[in-house]
């Protein structure tokens, strides 16, 4: 299934001021709408209506309940929708990873929200679904009223808008985990002590030394790759090198903080450095990265 459009940024408009956007939606009656993709992770709820949806994987009759998570690049379609009423909800990754060991002792959290983001295999094309229970629905829209409200402010608190999406992703994880636990991501210990040791090594300013982490663990550094690659579909580097693109995304965000600066915050040895890093991780340059989501927009 190829995609013939692209959600993108003209149309969510997500910035440092207002990462997280929530779109109420109402589908012409018995138009599709066809294959498309998105530039950021999309997660839909049906109010109310039926449609069939599909995507590359299934072909599945949604009706009010139902929730689907695409994380970016994700294509699907709606087929002859009737009275189908959605929420659409975007947010920009980075901006909920500053603790992200916290977020991975959250069952399901992570494999559902931003597994795409830090991890290339073949379970992060999966599209999950499921189907909320009126209590869990209940919640859920409570959680993305409070954003829709926050984001009418000239100047929303992050603070609120921050605390109602990971309610919100919380609530959601919760079901889709009672209803099918083996979304949950099992990694053997070598390989969650690489990832505590990147989020280590990044929160400190330290270089990440895969060899130093192999000795510690007793294997060798061939072998712990492998094993982490086997996980991840990364080696521990190229993890390292994406997770520190990710916190400079961050600081990207945040503040107008000089280049230089964040390159050094993270270790680079100088800026243009950093910037062909930055480049190939994220397509664009730091430059352009805050030109698109920074604080002015």
């Amino acid at each position: 299934m190829k995609p013939t459009f692209t959600i993108t940024q003209d149309q969510v408009a997500i910035a440092a001021a207002r990462p997280v956007r929530v779109q109420h939606y109402r589908c012409p009656e018995a138009q599709d709408i066809g294959p498309h993709d998105h530039e950021y992770y999309e997660i839909t709820v049906v109010r109310a209506g039926t449609s069939l949806h599909r995507t590359p994987f299934t072909e599945t009759r949604i009706g009010p309940g139902s929730a689907i998570i695409l994380a970016p690049g994700g294509v699907h379609e709606f087929i002859a929708p009737h009275a189908l009423e959605v929420t659409n909800v975007y947010y920009l990754a980075e901006w909920l990873m500053d603790d992200l060991a916290s977020l991975w002792r959250q069952p399901g959290f992570v494999p559902l929200f931003l597994a795409h983001t830090l991890f290339e295999d073949p379970a992060t094309r999966h599209v999950p679904m499921g189907s909320l229970d009126a209590t869990t629905m209940e919640a859920c829209m409570h959680e993305l009223e409070d954003i829709v409200c926050e984001s009418q402010r000239n100047e929303p608190s992050l603070i609120v808008l921050r605390s109602a999406l990971l309610k919100f992703l919380v609530t959601l994880s919760r079901s889709f985990e009672e209803e099918a636990p083996s979304r949950a991501r099992s990694f053997r210990k070598e390989v969650w002590l690489a990832l505590d040791r990147v989020e280590q090594c990044i929160a400190q300013s330290e270089p990440f030394r895969v060899a130093e982490l192999a000795r510690e663990v007793g294997i060798s550094t061939d072998h712990l790759t492998r094993m982490f690659r086997h996980a991840t579909g990364r080696s521990p580097m190229e993890y390292y090198q994406r997770r520190r693109v990710q916190k400079a995304g961050r600081l990207l965000l945040e503040a107008d903080r000089e280049i230089t600066e964040i390159a050094h915050t993270l270790g680079y040895c100088d800026a243009a450095h950093f910037c062909k890093v930055f480049r190939r991780i994220q397509g664009r340059s730091p430059r352009d990265y805050r030109a698109t989501y920074g604080l002015h927009r």
